[in-house]
Protein backbone atom coordinates (compact mmCIF):
# COMPACT_ATOMS: atom_id res chain seq x y z
CA UNK A 1 0.00 0.00 0.00
CA UNK A 2 1.32 3.51 -0.50
CA UNK A 3 0.33 7.13 0.12
CA UNK A 4 -0.90 7.63 -3.01
CA UNK A 5 -3.03 5.53 -3.60
CA UNK A 6 -6.70 6.52 -3.73
CA UNK A 7 -10.21 4.67 -3.54
CA UNK A 8 -12.07 4.94 -6.92
CA UNK A 9 -15.35 6.59 -6.07
CA UNK A 10 -16.91 7.37 -9.08
CA UNK A 11 -17.51 3.33 -9.76
CA UNK A 12 -18.26 2.62 -5.96
CA UNK A 13 -22.03 1.46 -5.39
CA UNK A 14 -24.02 0.63 -2.10
CA UNK A 15 -23.32 -3.18 -1.09
CA UNK A 16 -24.84 -5.18 0.90
CA UNK A 17 -23.79 -5.65 4.52
CA UNK A 18 -19.98 -6.11 4.91
CA UNK A 19 -17.47 -7.30 7.10
CA UNK A 20 -14.18 -7.53 5.71
CA UNK A 21 -11.16 -6.11 6.86
CA UNK A 22 -10.05 -2.74 5.47
CA UNK A 23 -7.61 -2.94 2.42
CA UNK A 24 -6.60 -0.05 -0.01
CA UNK A 25 -9.95 0.66 -1.04
CA UNK A 26 -12.91 0.97 1.11
CA UNK A 27 -16.19 -0.08 0.32
CA UNK A 28 -18.19 3.82 -0.40
CA UNK A 29 -21.68 4.43 -0.98
CA UNK A 30 -22.35 7.66 -2.20
CA UNK A 31 -25.68 9.19 -1.32
CA UNK A 32 -28.60 8.84 -3.84
CA UNK A 33 -30.32 11.60 -2.16
CA UNK A 34 -29.23 15.13 -0.74
CA UNK A 35 -30.87 16.37 2.52
CA UNK A 36 -29.28 19.89 3.94
CA UNK A 37 -32.14 19.97 6.48
CA UNK A 38 -33.53 18.26 9.60
CA UNK A 39 -36.56 16.12 8.56
CA UNK A 40 -39.60 14.43 11.02
CA UNK A 41 -37.48 11.18 13.09
CA UNK A 42 -38.78 7.66 12.75
CA UNK A 43 -41.46 7.04 15.30
CA UNK A 44 -40.41 3.27 15.47
CA UNK A 45 -37.77 1.51 17.73
CA UNK A 46 -35.01 2.32 15.99
CA UNK A 47 -35.53 5.98 16.43
CA UNK A 48 -32.07 7.77 18.07
CA UNK A 49 -29.99 4.34 17.09
CA UNK A 50 -27.26 6.61 16.09
CA UNK A 51 -25.31 9.06 17.86
CA UNK A 52 -22.19 11.47 17.49
CA UNK A 53 -19.67 13.18 20.01
CA UNK A 54 -18.70 16.19 17.89
CA UNK A 55 -15.13 14.32 17.22
CA UNK A 56 -13.26 13.98 14.58
CA UNK A 57 -10.30 14.39 12.23
CA UNK A 58 -9.80 15.46 8.51
CA UNK A 59 -8.31 13.08 5.64
CA UNK A 60 -6.25 15.92 3.89
CA UNK A 61 -4.98 15.72 0.26
CA UNK A 62 -3.12 12.93 -0.78
CA UNK A 63 -2.04 12.05 2.65
CA UNK A 64 -4.37 9.02 2.79
CA UNK A 65 -5.88 6.12 1.10
CA UNK A 66 -9.16 7.82 1.97
CA UNK A 67 -9.10 11.35 -0.29
CA UNK A 68 -9.64 14.82 1.14
CA UNK A 69 -12.59 13.06 3.46
CA UNK A 70 -13.37 13.13 7.30
CA UNK A 71 -13.41 10.54 10.29
CA UNK A 72 -16.03 11.58 12.36
CA UNK A 73 -16.74 9.48 15.60
CA UNK A 74 -19.78 7.20 15.88
CA UNK A 75 -22.26 5.16 17.99
CA UNK A 76 -24.94 2.86 17.23
CA UNK A 77 -26.96 1.45 20.15
CA UNK A 78 -29.69 -1.50 19.34
CA UNK A 79 -31.59 -2.22 22.83
CA UNK A 80 -33.74 -4.62 21.50
CA UNK A 81 -33.51 -8.40 21.99
CA UNK A 82 -34.42 -10.00 18.79
CA UNK A 83 -34.94 -6.77 16.17
CA UNK A 84 -31.93 -6.43 13.34
CA UNK A 85 -31.54 -2.95 12.66
CA UNK A 86 -30.13 -2.10 8.74
CA UNK A 87 -29.06 1.40 8.65
CA UNK A 88 -28.31 3.24 5.49
CA UNK A 89 -26.52 6.97 5.63
CA UNK A 90 -28.27 8.69 3.14
CA UNK A 91 -26.19 11.95 3.38
CA UNK A 92 -23.84 13.44 5.96
CA UNK A 93 -23.14 17.68 5.81
CA UNK A 94 -20.99 19.97 7.33
CA UNK A 95 -22.27 23.02 7.22
CA UNK A 96 -23.58 23.32 3.85
CA UNK A 97 -21.28 21.41 2.03
CA UNK A 98 -22.37 17.53 1.19
CA UNK A 99 -19.36 15.31 2.16
CA UNK A 100 -20.03 12.64 -0.36
CA UNK A 101 -19.87 9.13 0.11
CA UNK A 102 -19.91 7.45 3.36
CA UNK A 103 -18.57 4.22 5.01
CA UNK A 104 -18.51 3.39 8.14
CA UNK A 105 -15.65 1.36 9.83
CA UNK A 106 -15.53 -0.26 13.50
CA UNK A 107 -12.43 0.59 15.59
CA UNK A 108 -12.99 -1.40 18.30
CA UNK A 109 -10.16 -2.90 20.05
CA UNK A 110 -10.09 -6.84 20.42
CA UNK A 111 -9.90 -7.56 16.39
CA UNK A 112 -7.09 -8.29 14.20
CA UNK A 113 -7.47 -4.83 13.03
CA UNK A 114 -10.40 -2.73 12.27
CA UNK A 115 -13.39 -3.69 9.57
CA UNK A 116 -15.19 -1.81 6.92
CA UNK A 117 -19.08 -2.20 7.66
CA UNK A 118 -19.68 -0.12 4.57
CA UNK A 119 -23.11 1.69 3.84
CA UNK A 120 -25.22 0.43 4.41
CA UNK A 121 -24.39 -1.94 7.86
CA UNK A 122 -25.85 -4.08 10.48
CA UNK A 123 -26.51 -3.61 14.35
CA UNK A 124 -27.81 -6.91 15.47
CA UNK A 125 -30.07 -7.05 19.05
CA UNK A 126 -28.46 -6.14 22.21
CA UNK A 127 -24.96 -4.75 19.80
CA UNK A 128 -23.86 -1.62 21.26
CA UNK A 129 -21.12 -0.18 18.61
CA UNK A 130 -19.64 2.31 20.40
CA UNK A 131 -16.13 2.99 18.67
CA UNK A 132 -17.18 3.25 15.05
CA UNK A 133 -15.70 6.09 12.78
CA UNK A 134 -17.79 7.53 9.92
CA UNK A 135 -15.38 8.34 7.11
CA UNK A 136 -16.58 10.66 4.46
CA UNK A 137 -15.36 11.35 0.77
CA UNK A 138 -14.85 14.91 0.23
CA UNK A 139 -13.63 17.84 2.67
CA UNK A 140 -15.46 21.19 3.00
CA UNK A 141 -13.49 24.31 2.90
CA UNK A 142 -13.65 24.73 6.91
CA UNK A 143 -13.13 21.81 9.44
CA UNK A 144 -15.92 23.79 11.91
CA UNK A 145 -19.79 23.83 11.59
CA UNK A 146 -22.89 21.67 12.46
CA UNK A 147 -22.80 18.05 11.15
CA UNK A 148 -25.96 16.56 10.03
CA UNK A 149 -26.56 13.02 9.25
CA UNK A 150 -29.37 11.15 7.95
CA UNK A 151 -30.24 7.75 7.59
CA UNK A 152 -32.85 5.64 7.62
CA UNK A 153 -33.46 2.32 9.12
CA UNK A 154 -35.00 -1.26 8.29
CA UNK A 155 -36.22 -3.10 11.28
CA UNK A 156 -36.45 -6.96 10.91
CA UNK A 157 -36.75 -10.12 13.07
CA UNK A 158 -34.53 -12.87 12.69
CA UNK A 159 -31.68 -11.35 10.39
CA UNK A 160 -30.85 -8.20 8.73
CA UNK A 161 -32.56 -7.05 5.65
CA UNK A 162 -31.48 -4.27 3.50
CA UNK A 163 -34.25 -3.15 1.72
CA UNK A 164 -37.67 -0.94 2.74
CA UNK A 165 -36.45 1.11 4.87
CA UNK A 166 -38.70 3.69 6.93
CA UNK A 167 -38.65 7.08 6.85
CA UNK A 168 -35.19 9.56 7.44
CA UNK A 169 -33.98 10.42 10.48
CA UNK A 170 -30.97 12.77 11.47
CA UNK A 171 -28.83 13.01 13.85
CA UNK A 172 -26.31 16.16 14.16
CA UNK A 173 -23.18 17.82 16.24
CA UNK A 174 -21.11 20.90 16.04
CA UNK A 175 -17.82 20.16 14.77
CA UNK A 176 -15.26 22.73 16.73
CA UNK A 177 -12.19 21.35 15.24
CA UNK A 178 -11.19 18.51 13.00
CA UNK A 179 -7.06 18.42 12.79
CA UNK A 180 -5.30 16.33 10.40
CA UNK A 181 -5.68 12.45 11.21
CA UNK A 182 -1.86 12.48 10.73
CA UNK A 183 -0.73 14.52 13.08
CA UNK A 184 -0.44 14.79 16.70
CA UNK A 185 -3.47 17.28 17.00
CA UNK A 186 -5.38 14.06 16.02
CA UNK A 187 -5.77 12.48 19.31
CA UNK A 188 -9.44 10.94 18.80
CA UNK A 189 -8.05 7.71 17.28
CA UNK A 190 -4.84 5.36 17.94
CA UNK A 191 -1.84 5.20 15.90
CA UNK A 192 -3.55 2.09 14.48
CA UNK A 193 -6.76 3.09 14.05
CA UNK A 194 -5.30 6.15 12.04
CA UNK A 195 -3.36 3.39 10.18
CA UNK A 196 -6.71 1.39 9.48
CA UNK A 197 -8.94 4.17 8.04
CA UNK A 198 -5.29 5.32 5.80
CA UNK A 199 -5.93 1.60 4.27
CA UNK A 200 -3.25 -0.03 5.70
CA UNK A 201 -2.88 -3.97 6.41
CA UNK A 202 -2.19 -5.25 9.43
CA UNK A 203 0.59 -7.07 10.21
CA UNK A 204 0.05 -11.27 10.25
CA UNK A 205 -1.13 -12.68 13.43
CA UNK A 206 2.03 -14.17 15.17
CA UNK A 207 2.56 -17.92 14.59
CA UNK A 208 4.58 -20.46 16.81
CA UNK A 209 8.27 -21.86 15.73
CA UNK A 210 8.58 -19.42 12.80
CA UNK A 211 12.02 -17.44 12.11
CA UNK A 212 11.36 -13.58 12.15
CA UNK A 213 14.21 -11.40 11.60
CA UNK A 214 14.53 -8.34 13.01
CA UNK A 215 12.07 -5.25 12.14
CA UNK A 216 8.74 -8.20 11.54
CA UNK A 217 5.84 -7.09 12.87
CA UNK A 218 3.21 -9.47 14.22
CA UNK A 219 -0.46 -8.83 15.62
CA UNK A 220 -1.66 -10.87 19.09
CA UNK A 221 -5.54 -10.52 20.06
CA UNK A 222 -5.31 -7.40 18.46
CA UNK A 223 -1.94 -5.51 19.77
CA UNK A 224 1.24 -5.58 17.88
CA UNK A 225 4.91 -6.48 18.34
CA UNK A 226 7.89 -5.38 16.73
CA UNK A 227 11.10 -8.26 16.81
CA UNK A 228 13.96 -6.03 17.96
CA UNK A 229 16.28 -9.60 18.09
CA UNK A 230 15.76 -11.91 15.77
CA UNK A 231 15.15 -15.51 15.91
CA UNK A 232 12.21 -18.16 16.30
CA UNK A 233 9.60 -17.90 17.87
CA UNK A 234 8.13 -20.45 20.71
CA UNK A 235 5.66 -22.88 21.00
CA UNK A 236 2.81 -20.72 22.62
CA UNK A 237 1.60 -17.29 23.02
CA UNK A 238 3.90 -14.96 24.39
CA UNK A 239 2.53 -12.88 27.12
CA UNK A 240 1.87 -9.25 25.99
CA UNK A 241 4.23 -7.01 28.16
CA UNK A 242 2.55 -3.84 27.28
CA UNK A 243 3.16 -1.14 25.05
CA UNK A 244 6.83 -0.09 25.08
CA UNK A 245 7.96 -3.15 26.89
CA UNK A 246 9.58 -6.41 25.61
CA UNK A 247 8.94 -9.79 26.15
CA UNK A 248 11.22 -13.14 25.01
CA UNK A 249 9.45 -15.54 22.62
CA UNK A 250 11.89 -18.40 22.19
CA UNK A 251 14.82 -16.59 20.44
CA UNK A 252 12.73 -13.93 19.32
CA UNK A 253 12.60 -10.72 21.51
CA UNK A 254 9.37 -8.80 20.97
CA UNK A 255 8.59 -5.09 21.83
CA UNK A 256 4.86 -4.19 21.83
CA UNK A 257 4.27 -1.06 19.94
CA UNK A 258 2.04 1.91 21.36
CA UNK A 259 -1.16 2.11 19.98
Amino acid sequence: MTEKNTPDFESAKPGGVSRRTVTKAMAWAVPAIAIAAPVPAFAGASQGILTLDGTGCKLPGNSNATYKGYAFNLNATNTTANIYYCIEIVSVFLGTTNLGGVTVINLATGQDFCTNLGNPFCVGPGENLTELALVTENAANSSNGQLVVTYRVRENVGSCECSGYGPTQVVSTGINDAPPINGASCSVFTKNQKKCMAGETPPPAWMANTAYAEGDQVSISGSFLVAIVGGTSGGTVPVLPGAGNTVVDGSVTWEQIAT
